[in-house]
Formats: C-alpha cells, structure tokens, sequence
C-alpha cells in the first residue's frame, strides 16, 4: 500500500491574512486604475479644449491682422499723389511711385499692383525678382472681385510653398468713380505667426507642396505638421497626440481660408503636453505612494490582529500538547470575553476534572485490584470432573489442595 501523501497544512492565520491582504492590495490598485484613467481623460480633454480655443483665438488673430492691413494700406488711396498719379494714368510713373510706396511699407510687403479699370495687364513692384507675380494676381481674383464692387477685401493665398495676405483695395478718382483695384501682398513668415500665435501654442502654415510658415523652426515638427495637415480626421476639433524628438504635442489641424486655384492652405496648432502628463505622472506617484503606504499599514495591523484573535487557539493547541504528555496541570488564560473565553474556560474545567480523576488509575494496588477484576471477568474458572479430582489427590496429595 503506498504512502499516504503528506497535505499541505496552511495555518488559520494565513487563510484569514491572505485574502485581507490581497483586498488591501486588489482594492487601492483598481482604485488607482480608475482615478488615473479618469485624471488622464479629464487631462486630455481639457487640453483638447484649451487647444480649441487656441484655433479661435489664431482665427481671430488672422482676421484682426487683414483688417489692420486693410486700414492700414488705405490711406494710400486718399494721398494727393497717388490721386494725380491714377488721374494721369501713365504706366512708368505709376510704377515709379508703386516701387516708392514698396519701399515704405514694411519689409514683409512682397508686391503692390495697381490694375486700372478695362486695363488686362496690372502695373506691379515687386521686392523679390523671382516672386511669381502673375500667379499671385490670378489667385487674388476672389478679393479683386470684391474691390471691383467697391468693398475692401482679404485672401489668403498659398504659392508654391508660400503663403500670402493679399489686401485688394478699391480705386475711385472724385471726378471720374471708379479707376481700378490695388493689390498689396504681404508675405506670412516665422515672425507673423509669432506676433499673431495663441500663448504656449506653435503654429504651422501649410500648403499644399508643404510648409510654407512656422512659429517654431524644427524640421521634425514641421514634418509632423505635414503628416497632420495631410491626414483628414472625421471631426473638427479632434486632437492628435504626436511625439517629437521624445516630446509629446497635442495637435490640431484645420483648413483655413478658401480653395484657391487647387492650393489648399491649412495651419496645424501644436501644445506641449509634457506638464500635463509631468503633473499626471505626479499623481500617480501620490497615489501610489499613498496606496502602498495605506496598504502596507493596513496589513500590519491586520496582521496584529489576526495574531491577537488566534493566541487562544494556539494557547489551546498547546495545552492538549501538554495533556497528551500527561500534564494536567496547564491552564489557559481566558482572553477576552467572547467565544474564545468560553472556550478557555470549558477546556479548563475539562483539564481539572482529568486531573482530578487520574489518581485513581494511577495508584498500583488499584491497579492490581482492576486488573484481576477484568481477568475474572473475561476468563471464568473451568470446572474439573469429579473422578479426576480425587485421582489427583492419590497421586499428588501434596500439591493438590482442592
């Protein structure tokens, strides 16, 4: 027959401290899931919202610089010699006086074209010889249109990878109305945005052959605004977490302005999100020191009491120890008032009735006397024949005493 196999003996105390233990564990560590998840969204959305007020703010921002550039280039329109200019309506003195007043607007100014009325072709100053003029005309045709009409009007236009603001003016000569539209073209560079850009936001301008402007000059995050810019997202305000060189941005795309001749300028908001998941990695530090800390208290004092409840049964287990060696004299202090407490005393009286019944099976001529007494009664004497008692008592008087 084999061995009977050995049980694994766990002890009370260990089947109560266990699963205490594993809920002051379990219970602070979902506790720490849910708070974290729920501070991370809260965290997200309002970044989110905060960067939907960054869009605004630019938009608003955008349109506040046309309309200073509006007001601005319109007191040209009311000057004496531009007037007698218009009024004279020769092509070499115009150009003359558009490069003077090219000269006088601000560096960021990249041409002034003046298109007299029934006149095909516009008389222009350019700042850069290589700036495609003509392009930048025929993509202004919305704004002119609105000129013609008699109404200031803005565009932004997007030229290979640049961007402009184009202010179309209308022309008009007291005596003679209406005489033609001025074209001024202001290019939108790094130091446009950064005048115009929301607080703790980079902008990107992009074109459709790439990036035409940037507030923040870094070719990975320029790479990540094209890759933004390019990708459409199914709502308009949803944001895009993106890494770059190890920092994390939260960003958003939008078009802006109109389509114009197949180019489509879009800008692309980027915010740092490193404090926000620095402060959400601060509190989960806190929440998690504060989860150990409380748990580990929680298991030392659960621990203590659980040792505190199980010292009767331990005191219990080691007096029957003592009884099964014969001590009686081990008794077991009553502890608390409680189930244990009754239990200590029943053992207790039970321990003094042992001990007080043991000399009687202890004591030798007792014993003698219980044991004749049992072997008496387990084996009856055997009567003998009668003729064979007295042939013994021939035979053998001596010892035959029956």
């Amino acid at each position: 027959m084999p061995p009977a196999r050995r049980r694994l003996r766990i002890g009370l105390q260990t089947k109560v401290v266990t699963p205490v233990l594993a809920l002051l564990i379990l219970l602070p560590a979902f506790t720490l899931l849910t708070v974290d998840r729920r501070i991370s969204a809260k965290s997200r959305d309002e970044a989110e919202a905060a960067l939907s007020i960054s869009r605004d703010y630019l938009l608003k921002s955008l349109a506040n610089h046309a309309v200073a550039l509006i007001a601005r280039n319109q007191n040209f329109l009311n000057d004496t010699r531009f007037q007698n200019i218009v009024r004279l309506g020769d092509d070499a003195t115009t150009r003359a006086f558009l490069r003077d007043l090219l000269d006088e607007l601000s560096g960021d100014t990249e041409l002034v074209a003046l298109l007299y009325k029934d006149e095909p072709t516009a008389i222009t100053a350019r700042r850069v010889p290589d700036l495609p003029q003509d392009e930048l005309i025929r993509a202004s045709s919305t704004a002119m249109a609105g000129a013609r009409a008699g109404e200031p009007s803005s565009i932004t236009v997007c030229i290979g990878t640049q961007a402009y603001e184009v202010v179309a003016l209308p022309v008009a000569v007291p005596e003679r109305g209406p005489a033609g539209v001025l074209l001024v073209a202001v290019h939108i560079n790094q130091s446009t945005l950064i005048a115009l850009k929301p607080p703790r936001t980079e902008v990107i301008l992009v074109c459709s052959k790439g990036v035409a402007a940037s507030s923040l000059h870094n070719v990975r995050t320029e790479e990540a605004a094209l890759a933004l810019a390019r990708t459409p997202t199914p709502e308009a305000d949803a944001a895009t977490l993106t890494v770059i060189d190890g920092e994390r941005f939260l960003g958003l795309a939008a078009a802006y302005g109109e389509k114009n001749q197949g180019e489509e300028l879009h800008f692309v908001l980027f915010s740092n999100y490193e404090s926000r998941v620095d402060e959400i990695m601060r509190n989960r530090i806190t929440l998690i020191t504060i989860s150990v800390i409380g748990s580990a208290l929680g298991s030392i004092i659960v621990w203590f009491a659980i040792r505190r409840l199980t010292r009767p049964l331990r005191a219990l287990r080691d007096s029957a120890e003592a009884i099964g060696r014969g001590d009686f004299s081990r008794r077991i202090e009553r502890f608390s008032n409680d189930e244990c407490g009754d239990l200590a005393e029943e053992f207790n009286r039970m321990t003094a009735y042992l001990q007080t019944s043991r000399p009687a099976t202890t004591d030798p001529k007792r014993k003698t006397l219980c044991r004749r007494s049992v072997r008496r009664r387990s084996s009856p004497r055997v009567k003998q024949p009668p003729h064979l008692s007295r042939w013994l008592r021939r035979v053998a008087p001596d010892k035959w005493r029956g």
